[in-house]
């Protein structure tokens, strides 16, 4: 997707400029206030006629700690960091069924998620997309872990500032867990889930081991606060080193500079910082060149992709 929209748009004509693009979550308004917009996921699940997978309250507490996975790091005016731009700006008038929903059509439902951030490394999609859809698999055979959040909304944004570390999950039962902890407690259960699964294909099982194994990969650097592991693969990790980077090369470095670097992270022309990233720590790539091309042109079949492929190959 980045790929397409960079051939349609960020090229020159004419010695004109060229549209500058870039996949963030957080602008400065007109106003000068802060405009949040989430990177939406869509996932298809059976969910036994029960489509209201937010009333799900282990579901919750996955999404709510997985921003230390996908996670693009912020910083307020302030100059206090924040794992998540989405979730930093959270407010009280937003509410689980706003930030997650679904939609059924002849016996399915359509999952949709609308509080992440815009990732942009590799592991941090495969992560974010490939935990979640295990986590999906688990409610469709309702054995999700029993561990509820007692305020998912309100959490989002306390983890987002104290780290992934910090105790600031309440749970229900009076006990307090970091995001960390969280993660954790969710990937033994999938791991406990996957031991007896029958999988529909071989190709099934290999691609659920491999996102269990990144996921015990990612998390273990986060817990050892690993960040040779995570730089190139984690996005608020990488974010937050170059900018510090920046800070200890020129130590008067002002609020715009680091908002300057917090925004041409997120451009998706060429030249951007993320082929810098590619071309300093090229093993850390999921997808080759190879790969991103062939997807631009052949859709994954019978999908909603498939038929806004067909459209916007007709409109150019």
């Amino acid at each position: 997707g980045d790929r397409m929209m960079r051939d349609l748009f960020c090229v020159s004509h004419d010695d004109e400029l060229s549209i500058l693009l870039f996949k963030n979550n957080i602008a400065r308004g007109i106003d000068g206030g802060v405009v949040i917009f989430g990177c939406h996921e869509n996932y298809s699940a059976h969910l036994n006629g029960n489509p209201w997978i937010y009333s799900h309250p282990s579901f919750q507490s996955f999404i709510v700690s997985r921003q230390i996975l996908d996670g693009t790091g912020s910083w307020d005016s302030e100059g206090n960091f924040f794992l998540s731009q989405r979730a930093r700006c959270v407010g009280g008038w937003e509410n689980v069924p706003m930030l997650i929903n679904t939609k059924s059509f002849a016996g399915t439902s359509r999952v949709h998620l609308t509080y992440g951030d815009s990732s942009m490394l590799d592991m941090s999609v495969f992560l974010k997309i490939g935990t979640t859809s295990l986590m999906l698999s688990l409610l469709e055979q309702n054995c999700l872990p029993d561990i509820v959040c007692t305020d998912p909304m309100g959490m989002l944004r306390d983890v987002s500032e104290s780290g992934p570390h910090e105790r600031v999950m309440y749970l229900v039962s009076g006990t307090k867990m970091s995001a960390y902890e969280i993660q954790v407690y969710h990937w033994e259960a999938v791991r406990h889930a996957l031991r007896q699964a029958a999988f529909d294909s071989d190709e099934v099982e290999a691609e659920s081991v491999l996102i269990l194994n990144r996921w015990e990969q990612a998390l273990n650097a986060i817990g050892n606060n690993d960040i040779s592991w995570m730089l190139g693969r984690i996005d608020w990790a990488t974010k937050r080193w170059l900018v510090e980077q920046e800070v200890a090369r020129y130590p008067h470095a002002s609020a715009e500079a680091r908002d300057t670097i917090d925004l041409i992270y997120h451009f998706i022309g060429s030249r951007c910082v993320r082929e810098r990233i590619h071309a300093r720590w090229p093993e850390r790539r999921l997808a080759t060149e190879e790969e991103i091309a062939f997807a631009m042109i052949n859709p994954p079949a019978g999908t909603r992709t498939q038929m806004r492929s067909m459209a916007i190959h007709t409109a150019i």
